[in-house]
């Protein structure tokens, strides 16, 4: 076994936890193709183009010809093949269990209530929606001896009257005693640049009730000032409005600005990186069989938060769609940075600290004492 084999391999038996996956990127290939032929949807080139493309999966090549526009193209798609309840269930179940093979101890996945439909075509609500993926969670944790958790999500493109009847129902279920609700997300178009003006007072209520928040941030380039391009600054003051509000954690920010930086070193506000879909974003691997290494390595923030042991976590994303696991994220991180197998291991444990669940020292104590079990004496 090479070297960098058994790094891969190390990195898989790791008992590792996912704060950053939107349930509809983590759908299997093989799901979305069977679900959007048996719905009548015709998936765009894109996907086909980079369908079952074969590699080793300790290899750090972006093996899907795709690019970052590719991927949200797919994305667009799938809502259509998961449209019923049936489907639901599938791929919430299939995402527990990819979770399980990848050794994810604690996961939370993001989703925003949907409107969906039963096969006999009677409707199924938002609160059905939750319902359904609640009771596959509650399934799957009675078969396996780990704890699963899900984070709710919010959709940042949806106006704000849905937006607060998504933190209603968070509100609402939290308060009837369901654990699998932990928390409300902010995603969507980073473009839009309207947290401040119209979704500050969703996430001042979410709050106001003891709901954790996770905002994406720093996903567009941004300037504290510009001539010739206001969107820059539009941008940079959407992100000084999330900081100032300071949620929970961040998603990305890893194009957040340099006198936005220095704000964020005073915060500590915890960042969910997610490195095979920042490289995408970034462009910075070419995507015909791009590398990923050399993509990563050029990322504008994560090795001075690797040298200053900045609080984060590392993620998938959108696992189905960037063709991913959490397992080559981590090695596509030590491989890129040098990191030892204590200092994955000490990043890790210390994104513990991190997650929205309360029982999180517990969930440390057990994550601590299996990696001292790999690491030896």
């Amino acid at each position: 076994m090479s070297h960098q084999e058994a790094n891969h391999e190390f990195c898989k038996r790791l008992p590792k936890i996912e704060l950053h996956a939107h349930l509809n990127g983590s759908i299997r290939e093989e799901t979305l193709v069977e679900l959007a032929r048996e719905r009548g949807v015709e998936l765009p080139p894109e996907f086909h183009d980079g369908f079952h493309t074969n590699r080793d999966p300790s290899q750090f090549l972006n093996s899907k010809p795709r690019s970052l526009v590719d991927c949200f193209h797919i994305f667009s798609f799938i809502p259509k093949c998961v449209s019923d309840v049936a489907a639901l269930e599938r791929i919430t179940r299939e995402a527990l269990e990819d979770a399980a093979d990848e050794n994810i101890c604690y996961i939370e996945l993001r989703t925003g209530p949907k409107i969906l439909f039963h096969h006999e075509g009677e409707v199924c609500t938002k609160e059905d929606y939750l319902g359904t993926i609640i009771r596959v969670m509650e399934s799957f944790e009675r078969r396996e001896l780990n704890r699963y958790e899900a984070i709710d999500r919010r959709i940042k493109s949806k106006t704000v009257e849905e937006a607060y009847e998504n933190v209603d129902l968070a509100i609402e279920l939290k308060a009837s005693g369901c654990k699998q609700i932990v928390g409300v997300e902010l995603g969507g178009d980073p473009t839009k640049n309207d947290f401040g003006e119209h979704f500050l007072p969703v996430f001042s209520k979410a709050r106001r009730h003891g709901l954790p928040i996770s905002i994406h941030c720093g996903e567009v380039p941004m300037a504290r000032e510009s001539r010739d391009r206001p969107d820059l600054v539009r941008a940079h003051e959407e992100a000084l409005s999330i900081l100032k509000f300071g949620p929970e954690r961040l998603g990305h920010s890893l194009l957040i600005s340099e006198d936005l930086g220095v704000m964020l070193d005073d915060l500590l506000i915890p960042v969910e990186v997610c490195p095979t879909s920042n490289v995408l974003t970034l462009e910075l691997a070419n995507h015909e069989e791009g590398c990923l290494l050399k993509g990563i390595q050029n990322h504008p923030q994560l090795r001075k938060w690797l040298d200053s042991k900045y609080p984060i976590s590392l993620n998938t994303d959108d696992a189905g769609i960037f063709a991913t696991t959490l397992t080559r994220e981590y090695a596509l991180v030590a491989k890129a940075f040098h990191l030892s197998k204590i200092d994955l291991s000490n990043m890790l444990i210390d994104s513990v600290e991190t997650i929205f669940d309360p029982g999180k020292e517990k969930l440390k104590q057990a994550i601590t004492t299996r990696v001292n079990m790999m690491l030896g004496p």
